[in-house]
């Protein structure tokens, strides 16, 4: 259906973090992940606020943060995508109130998708209050397929904005005869992160299912006062000084101690080895060793070739690879919705839509933008609450859409008596995820490495492919060079998998 037909999306909903006091200038704030029930915050996540509020002193208020109506976007494979992009919106409005509220420290802990929250929160924080101590602890990280708009992909925004962050992380099956796992999906090292797997450390961990996406939040829980709560065990005792003991809120508030302490007990960018809770790759089941992740982004669309309708031809206006749309066009006697829709053909699977846009309208503005892929709502830009200038946004379609015949719409709504005014450009397909990884020396993709992949190199010498390997890329780094012959060389004989 058009756009125009939609039902009006209704404007996130937003809850603000109390103001500091002048006895509590230092902020600990809990968010939760992807289909997070009402019920479910008050049962677990309310009461972990309420735990580590008993376990810290007078100068530090303690939140936890409710975001369930938009977390509940849908089952796999890409309700997550979509929690993943609310959430994001949740962190950066979240962000700006802390960073304007002026507190000295603070301390944000997010749950899979809560990452997005998380993440974003502290790069708005650290964009508005630069002297703002910021400390990130992800637990079982999930990223989904697309970028953090104005943050970055997961491996720069998730720790990159923070003076300190950590990753509690499990490892557990995808989606198989053991019930919910999230794989791949969550098993990931974060770069800027301090990576801790807890996985061993589970009392239901086994060597079919390994462990469980919940058990980092149950591992951190236990950590703040050594109690079990509903739905979670207790973990193994060599990782109680794990968790909640290693923050700074625990450490006697010195920056400078709390940090150089950190450093001697974690390994950045890798696996803690700690006694009886390491996952090797082998107990992982290959999921971590076998697979890589990988983005195609597809060259920007050329819209007027497009076929396409309108709300009408003064309200949008398309022209090469840009359209730009307005709720109050000239003459119109007060604001109303504006859409365009576009039919394109694609030719390879495709999982993301990827979109520059700016809000040309000005500040008093309340637009609403929204779309919508197949006729199904995929993600929204909260005009208040964007980044100013233009962005770049990635959002999910729904399911992975085969080649074929596919719609992509934009609707805008106002939301204030204000006229709101978009530019969206340089709009593109793209897919993301994981792969097999590939065979170390295999130039050519054809399973054994040998003459044929030095001729694939020697053929594709100097290119560079900057989101995934490509032909002639035997060591798989994105270029084509000397290291590639080397590769060949090296590995001269092996039979891939």
């Amino acid at each position: 259906p058009e756009p125009g037909a939609h039902t009006p999306p209704v404007p996130p909903v937003y809850d603000p973090p109390a103001p500091p006091t002048p006895t509590q200038d230092k902020l600990i704030l809990i968010t939760h992940g992807w289909n997070t029930s009402f019920q479910f915050y008050a049962d677990f996540w309310a009461p972990l606020r309420n735990v580590i509020a008993a376990r810290v002193g007078s100068d530090w208020k303690v939140q936890s943060y409710n975001w369930t109506a938009d977390s509940l976007t849908g089952d796999l494979p890409y309700g997550p995508d979509l929690a993943l992009s609310n959430g994001l919106w949740h962190g950066l409005v979240l962000g700006k109130a802390i960073a304007e509220q002026n507190y000295v420290h603070v301390h944000l802990i997010g749950h899979s998708a809560g990452s997005a929250v998380i993440a974003a929160a502290a790069y708005r924080i650290k964009l508005l209050s630069p002297n703002t101590k910021v400390h990130t602890t992800f637990l079982d990280a999930f990223a989904g397929t697309f970028l953090l708009t104005g943050v970055g992909n997961y491996q720069t925004a998730y720790g990159g904005n923070s003076d300190w962050s950590d990753h509690y992380l499990s490892a557990e099956r995808y989606f198989d005869v053991c019930g919910f796992g999230t794989g791949d999906f969550t098993q990931l090292r974060l770069s800027q992160c301090y990576n801790v797997d807890v996985s061993l450390a589970d009392p239901e961990y086994s060597t079919q299912c390994l462990s469980d996406h919940a058990w980092p939040r149950c591992f951190y829980r236990a950590t703040v006062d050594s109690m079990a709560v509903a739905d979670c065990g207790l973990p193994d005792g060599g990782t109680m000084g794990f968790g909640f003991p290693l923050s700074y809120e625990q450490v006697g508030g010195n920056l400078q101690t709390w940090i150089s302490s950190r450093n001697s007990m974690y390994p950045r960018n890798g696996w803690q080895a700690l006694p009886g809770t390491l996952v090797t790759a082998d107990e992982r089941g290959g999921d971590d060793d076998d697979s890589v992740w990988e983005v195609r982004n597809d060259p920007p669309m050329n819209l007027p070739s497009l076929t396409s309708n309108v709300s009408a031809p003064e309200a949008v206006v398309i022209t090469g690879g840009a359209f730009s749309a307005t709720t109050t066009p000239a003459g119109a006697p007060e604001p109303a919705p504006a859409w365009a829709n576009f039919q394109i053909t694609t030719t390879q699977p495709v999982n993301f839509i990827k979109f520059d846009l700016a809000f040309t309208s000005n500040p008093t503005s309340a637009g609403l933008v929204t779309l919508y892929v197949n006729g199904i709502e995929r993600g929204k830009v909260d005009e208040p609450f964007a980044l100013p200038g233009i962005n770049t946004y990635a959002m999910p379609t729904p399911g992975e859409l085969a080649p074929g015949q596919h719609v992509f719409s934009f609707r805008l709504d106002p939301f204030s008596p204000s006229v709101s005014s978009i530019v969206v450009s340089n709009v593109s397909t793209g897919w993301a995820g994981f792969v097999p990884a590939p065979c170390e020396g295999d130039a050519n993709d054809d399973g054994a490495v040998g003459f044929a992949d030095v001729t694939a190199a020697l053929t594709n010498w100097g290119f560079s492919y900057p989101d995934s390997t490509g032909p002639g890329d035997a060591n798989h780094d994105g270029v084509v060079n000397f290291a590639d012959i080397t590769s060949v060389l090296t590995n001269w004989g092996l039979a891939c998998p």
